[in-house]
């Protein structure tokens, strides 16, 4: 084959490469788990003479079970929707702790977290994850969670206590 018989081939692996890299670009619509209509969690911030809740105006909670554990156990946490659209989350999760004034980030181990999807859908709850708790927690007022400051639908958090 000479180069002037290669060049219908170049092009045609051009326009092939060119058209798929652009249907690789961003969706204008938004996925079937887009959650744009919830409105965001509003908590409310611990005192040292009050019982902490974590009222949400987004329909998502995170039931905790149990809500009182011993530091170094396993609790078990998963995503209670009560709103109208479905929620998707992962086995990710952070722990926060009461202190005057608001919640304060505790300090977690390394661990490996699983790349799965747990689904919530609307009126029902999602897959549970486990939640270890380090043995260095002190007793107290805590809270999981598993999403923070997300743009669609805020903060969704379970409380639970530290008991020695």
């Amino acid at each position: 084959m000479t180069s002037r018989s290669l060049r219908p081939l170049a092009l045609m692996a051009a326009l092939t490469l060119t058209l798929g890299l652009a249907a690789c670009g961003e969706k204008d619509e938004p996925e079937a788990t887009d959650i744009t209509s919830i409105s965001s969690t509003t908590s409310t911030t611990p005192t040292a003479d009050t019982t902490v809740t974590t009222p949400t105006d987004n329909g998502l909670t995170v039931v905790v079970d149990p809500s009182q554990a011993k530091a170094g156990s396993t609790l078990k946490a998963n995503v209670r929707n009560d709103s109208d659209q479905e929620f998707t989350y992962g086995a990710g999760y952070e722990i926060d702790r009461a202190i005057a004034g608001g919640w304060e980030a505790v300090e977690l181990p390394q661990r490996p977290v699983p790349q799965i999807a747990y689904v919530a859908p609307p009126g029902d709850s999602g897959g549970a994850i486990d939640v270890m708790l380090p043995a260095s927690l002190e007793p107290g007022l805590y809270r999981v969670v598993i999403a923070r400051d997300d743009p669609r639908v805020g903060e969704v958090v379970g409380d639970f206590e530290v008991t020695r």
